[in-house]
């Protein structure tokens, strides 16, 4: 029996498959790929394995409206029709991963799912977990599993577009094509913003260690995960140990299903 674990996220939709029996999040996927909203149709889904009629679950997590989810749950279930749907939620997995937001459920299950993925791969650790996508956050995880708060700030390539349209002359200056460069001071308009923007999402991931501090713990790493982790992690100039950590979400589902065993 396989496994099909689901990050709908903001900009697409990111994908795994896993076996059912498979413990170790260390382990490579059986196959994985992403998939835009703007390509996703029963043809894009049947790619995803030969043998359809091995999903037998189907474990996401979303942060998009439920339009788009009630949209792939439709080709999904043409697709895979002996599959049961589990969605990972805000307040999923509290017996053995608490969080001190005031309305658990409503913290965001994408981060949800990474705190679990996090718990899971380096457990009795102090970890600031990071995710570089269309929103930065930022949430600190303590060893005795407790999610203890975060932040939420636009991601890189928002902040660049903001800058775009919200002035009249101001370059777009982030793309996926973007060279990596040392944080610097610019000596020129574009090389000021990709600068200034990344100071202020690394002045936030210092912030976050601030918190840390302030909660009495002591950090063990920065865990960095998404489409611009790569920018920060190269830029990142602090003394903690930062490592990047792909698909932080799905290792999180698939360590939901077997805390859960739903």
């Amino acid at each position: 029996m396989s496994l099909l674990l689901i990050d709908a996220g903001n900009t697409r939709i990111k994908w795994a498959i896993a076996q059912a029996d498979s413990f170790n999040l260390n382990d490579k996927w059986v196959k994985s790929g992403n998939i835009n909203y703007a390509d996703l149709n029963e043809s894009a889904l049947s790619h995803i394995t030969k043998d359809l009629s091995s999903i037998k679950k189907i474990i996401y997590s979303s942060v998009v409206s439920k339009e788009k989810i009630e949209h792939l749950k439709f080709l999904s279930k043409a697709t895979f029709p002996s599959a049961s749907w589990h969605e990972l939620q805000g307040g999923s997995a509290l017996s053995w991963l608490k969080t001190k937001y005031i309305t658990p459920e409503k913290l965001g299950s994408d981060r949800r799912a990474m705190l679990i993925g996090a718990a899971n791969l380096f457990p009795h650790r102090n970890i600031l977990i990071v995710c570089a996508g269309t929103a930065t956050t930022i949430d600190l995880l303590s060893s005795n599993k407790e999610h203890l708060g975060g932040l939420i700030l636009p991601g890189i390539t928002l902040m660049s577009q903001s800058l775009h349209t919200g002035t009249a002359k101001l370059p777009h200056v982030f793309s996926d094509q973007t060279p990596l460069h040392p944080l610097s001071l610019g000596c020129d308009t574009q090389s000021a913003i990709y600068n200034g923007i990344l100071a202020s999402q690394l002045g936030a991931i210092e912030i976050g260690k601030l918190m840390a501090h302030q909660q009495k713990l002591s950090l063990d790493m920065v865990l960095v995960d998404g489409g611009n982790a790569e920018l920060l992690i190269n830029a990142y100039q602090g003394t903690e140990q930062i490592l990047f950590s792909s698909n932080l979400v799905l290792k999180g589902l698939l360590a939901w299903h077997h805390q859960d065993y739903i």
